[in-house]
């Protein structure tokens, strides 16, 4: 339960930068923004976008942004604070290639055509699946920087760029999973997808931009059912759920129950899906 708590902050921190570039000036908007700085760490990356509006904001406006920034400066306050053990030293090259074997297989292609392609075929089908996804990403980040160049357009581009590759910068040394990302056997095996969220929220609005943009639909919707259909092998793929096993229950809750009369030696549970937790009354493991 815990570790499901802590994993929210992934999904507040993209709810963060939408209602970022949220018009209004409700205050309920800056009291939510407020309460997710001081639970989200990935939100320091809205630091440079805040100045920006504080700058740029007239008025009671800049209410908003100064009261957000407040709340990021006591988080950082408390990270620095509670940063008991230093961080790994930086290494730019290894950092880079853990950024793009990371950024391409879990905010690239994951949405695309589901994480089940890590396991599939051989070391070299994967080189060249995150290969084609380099060279996709290329030319469609290049396409709409020509396209959206001296446009409004530009800054989401160049925002989108930032919170991106800057929340993959963050997971990857923050969390120390660099090294899991430099070898096949890493790029393959390694979990926490929900490092990967933010990252992978940024591609698809950079999807969305480039149906808007270079593409001229004749209605809007028709740009949303297009996005839904390129993205929809990949949502099948990662959130098809696979049928519980049978584990004996029945016969587990008997143990238990014989466990909770005498207490004595630890007792483990297999539950689904691949899972086990441990009774202990020595330790109060559970």
């Amino acid at each position: 339960m815990m570790a499901a708590v802590c994993n929210l902050q992934w999904y507040l921190a993209v709810f963060s930068v939408l209602l970022l570039v949220a018009a209004g000036k409700e205050i309920w908007l800056t009291i939510i923004q407020v309460c997710i700085a001081l639970t989200a760490p990935v939100t320091l990356l809205l630091t440079p976008m805040l100045l920006w509006q504080l700058k740029n904001n007239e008025g009671r406006l800049k209410l908003r942004p100064g009261i957000h920034l407040l709340a990021l400066f006591i988080q950082a306050s408390v990270m620095r604070q509670a940063a008991m053990e230093p961080k790994p030293p930086l290494h730019f090259n290894s950092l880079f290639v853990a950024t793009l074997s990371g950024g391409l297989s879990r905010c690239v292609l994951s949405p695309l055509i589901g994480t089940g392609f890590l396991t599939e075929g051989w070391d070299v089908a994967l080189v060249a699946r995150l290969a084609l996804a380099l060279l996709g990403g290329a030319v469609l980040v290049t396409l709409l920087a020509l396209k959206s160049y001296g446009s409004p357009q530009m800054k989401w581009l160049l925002s989108a760029l930032y919170v991106g590759v800057g929340s993959l910068l963050a997971a990857l040394w923050g969390r120390n999973l660099e090294p899991n990302f430099l070898t096949m056997d890493g790029v393959r095996h390694s979990q926490g997808e929900r490092y990967f969220l933010v990252g992978a929220c940024m591609f698809i609005f950079c999807l969305a931009l480039a149906l808007e943009m270079l593409i001229r639909w004749p209605k809007p919707g028709v740009s949303a059912v297009v996005l839904a259909a390129i993205l929809a092998l990949g949502t099948t793929r990662n959130f098809a759920v696979k049928p519980f096993v049978d584990l004996e229950w029945k016969k587990n809750a008997a143990r238990i129950e014989e466990w909770e009369a005498k207490k004595a030696a630890p007792l483990v549970v297999p539950i689904n899906p691949n899972m086990t937790f441990t009774l202990d009354s020595t330790t109060g493991a559970f």
